[in-house]
């Protein structure tokens, strides 16, 4: 995915705001170049003496530091060993660097063979792609890479299922193979399976995938080899991502084609299979595109944005999805911009400085990092209960019986930012539970009744509304003499005090334990399970424990809608879920994972430790909690949730500095949530949508300074 490509010279920026450029001969144009990239993670800076600075995401074998980084920094830091880059690009988890002598180094993922060694095998170091020499320009793709020559021609390698290699095949390719027929090529460009080119005279040549008329040959049929955009010259720079192209030409105008989501294109249209211009936008210089949304530089110095806002990206302040294009606030003497498959947007100015807007997604805005790598007291909570660690949301119920809630609790579906410090839920009182789901949370109140609220596209609320979002909680209908709830990603259960569970919302597993596989908005009984004590949900699993100990569950990978004993498991006195795992801790203090991720392997224990009383899971690491206060982890530290800055990973619980009285805990993706006992909530590891609750905004919805070192 091409985050910028602009045919100007890569630090000649004097005339930048003039029309010096527009009478310069295609010929003699240079090769294009960029110094500045974004990812999905991460972003990219070439300074002073060809180094490259890096900042954000999580394995530092991603984003060019390991292995002196594990977690790459929230703010702008020199990636060792490198000098002499003069172009950088991002693709899919890998990045490539031109350097002054011609060559390209390359690291990142390699399962394609995108790094161009002749093989797919990792590297956790960055590699010269093989036979490649006097390059002079290059881009960084979905799964593969494009790279033009001095002598004008195009090189390529990686994945090549589309045929986005443009060798006559769609053999994958771990070493560059010559782009079939170009010649006078001084710009390449392209999306997760399509690749373009710009040659000098203007006109711009693509291959690969045409699903969506991104080609722009007038069809939509897949190209092995070149074919030229039709109706289209006189182009002075390319940008691509997803499967949409942007082209600026001679006379200032923005060019699109191809896939038109979030209406990046205009018109209304779903897709364009033949180049029309970009209304509302002249005296472009250059154009970046990502996969949500795009941004142009004038000629002036300015920038505009427009598609997706989900994540304030497009600078203006909102979170509301704007078309036509329009300037970004407070951003003059801008020489780049950058975008690309992430939410977030970067520009550099005239004067050195750097801005940075939209999603901090693991620190990749530079403004400091998401994440927190210490356990952080949530800002604003105090008299916890217990709380409740989602993926992109935590909640924690009050001794007063209110609920208060912070992170994106609506994942992306509302239109109100997300908040990064606790906030009260209007209207709940008497609460002494929840659950969360993906985008849903229940509620259990002191009378047994159940309350909802979030996303209902499954009916996972309850309330037989239809409705398919309510923004207030509502009554589940039906439920009394409830004693504990549980959701899963679009379902729900509750345990009533004689023992039988209840379900709602997604059945399309069977996690309702209903073999009709039919959703229901309204509760229905769980068949085949009675005297239950404890219950859990994850993402489309079902499990419960009985009073005798036994461990029962249904849905899951196999979609068998009736309750099954989970084989070798007895005296187990408490559960925990993350993602396709599920622990379940025994009176004699062992804790015993399985999986419903369609391997059916029985229980396995884990590394037994001491004293521990409640256990929580998250992707990649475990977390336990010992009757005298502490919290303990065993795992990696992708994202900090070790809560220990520097561990990598380890093998051997260790004990986490300062949490300490802990009565509860609760784990998610990349974090946990403690509860201590003086009513105080600590969290950390990832902060994507603010659901540490410390009060740091992950969202930038205006431009804001990156602290640059002294990068030049």
């Amino acid at each position: 995915m091409l985050k910028l490509i602009s045919i100007t010279a890569l630090l000649t920026v004097c005339f930048l705001g003039n029309d010096v450029q527009a009478e310069v001969p295609l010929k003699k144009r240079p090769f294009a170049r960029s110094e500045l990239a974004t990812g999905f993670q991460h972003s990219l800076l070439i300074g002073d003496g060809g180094s490259i600075w890096v900042w954000g995401g999580l394995e530092g074998a991603s984003v060019g530091t390991w292995p002196q980084l594990e977690v790459a920094s929230g703010t702008p830091v020199r990636m060792p060993g490198m000098v002499g880059a003069v172009s950088v690009s991002i693709g899919n988890d890998f990045s490539l660097a031109l350097l002054a002598n011609g060559t390209v180094q390359a690291w990142g993922s390699n399962a394609s063979g995108q790094l161009g060694t002749g093989s797919t095998n990792p590297s956790l170091a960055r590699v010269q792609v093989q036979g490649l020499t006097d390059a002079v320009s290059l881009s960084a793709q979905g799964n593969h890479g494009l790279a033009v020559r001095a002598d004008g021609t195009v090189w390529a390698w990686g994945r090549n299922s589309s045929g986005q290699l443009g060798d006559g095949t769609t053999q994958q390719r771990t070493t560059p193979v010559q782009v079939v027929g170009l010649t006078d090529v001084v710009a390449v460009a392209g999306g997760f399976n399509h690749s373009v080119a710009l040659r000098a005279d203007g006109t711009v040549w693509a291959w690969g995938s045409n699903s969506a008329g991104q080609l722009g040959d007038g069809t939509t049929q897949r190209r092995t080899t070149p074919v030229q955009v039709a109706g289209l010259t006189k182009v002075v720079s390319l940008a691509g991502a997803g499967s949409y192209t942007l082209a600026v030409r001679e006379d200032g105008t923005v060019w699109g084609w191809g896939s038109n989501a979030y209406d990046m294109l205009g018109g209304g249209v779903p897709n364009r299979v033949l180049a029309a211009p970009v209304l509302g936008l002249e005296r472009v210089e250059a154009v970046s595109a990502g996969d949500y949304h795009a941004l142009v530089l004038k000629r002036d110095g300015t920038v505009w944005a427009w598609g997706s806002n989900t994540h304030g990206q497009l600078g203006d302040g909102t979170q509301s999805q704007s078309a036509p294009p329009h300037p970004v606030a407070g951003l003059r003497g801008v020489v780049r911009v950058a975008t690309g498959f992430g939410a977030h947007s970067l520009a550099l100015g005239r004067d050195g400085t750097l801005w940075a807007w939209g999603n901090n997604s693991r620190g990749a805005l530079g403004t400091g990092t998401d994440r927190q790598l210490w356990p952080t007291k949530v800002v604003g909570l105090t008299h916890a209960r217990e709380g409740a660690a989602s993926l992109g949301y935590s909640v924690a119920v009050r001794t007063d019986g209110s609920v208060w809630i912070w992170g994106d609790a609506y994942q992306g579906t509302h239109s109100l930012p997300a908040p990064v410090s606790p906030s009260p839920v209007p209207g709940l009182t008497q609460v002494v539970k929840a659950a969360v789901g993906d985008a849903h949370t229940l509620a259990l109140k002191q009378d047994g009744t159940v309350w909802s609220w979030g996303d209902n596209g499954m009916g996972q609320l309850g309330d037989d509304s239809g409705s398919v979002l309510s923004d207030t909680p509502v009554q589940v209908v039906g439920l009394t003499d409830v004693v504990a709830v549980a959701a899963g990603s679009v379902s729900s259960l509750a345990l009533k005090q004689d023992g039988t569970v209840w379900g709602w919302g997604a059945n399309y597993s069977g996690q309702l334990g209903d073999p009709s596989f039919e959703n229901h908005p309204t509760p229905v009984q769980v068949q085949g399970v009675d005297q239950v004590v404890s219950i859990l949900a994850s993402i489309d699993s079902s499990v419960a424990l009985r009073s005798d100990g036994t461990v029962w569950r249904w849905g899951g990978y196999f979609a068998n809608p009736v309750p099954q004993p989970v084989e070798g498991l007895n005296s187990v006195v408490a559960l925990a879920a993350g993602g396709t795992s599920f622990l379940a801790l025994r009176a004699d203090g062992t804790i015993w994972e399985w999986r419903e991720d369609g391997l059916g392997l029985p229980p396995n224990p884990v590394k037994p430790l001491l004293g521990v009383v409640a256990v929580a899971r998250n992707d990649s690491s475990y977390v336990a909690l010992r009757a005298d206060g502490t919290v303990w982890v065993l795992g990696t530290n992708i994202a900090g949730q070790l809560g220990i800055p520097g561990l990598v990973k380890t093998d051997d619980w260790v004990r986490v500095p300062w949490a300490t009285g802990v009565v509860s805990l609760s784990g998610a993706l990349g974090r946990v949530l403690a509860i201590r006992a003086d009513g105080t909530a600590v969290s950390w590891g990832l902060n994507v949508t603010g659901q540490v609750g410390s009060g740091i905004s992950p969202l930038h919805l205006r431009p804001t300074r990156v602290p640059l070192p002294r990068w030049r």
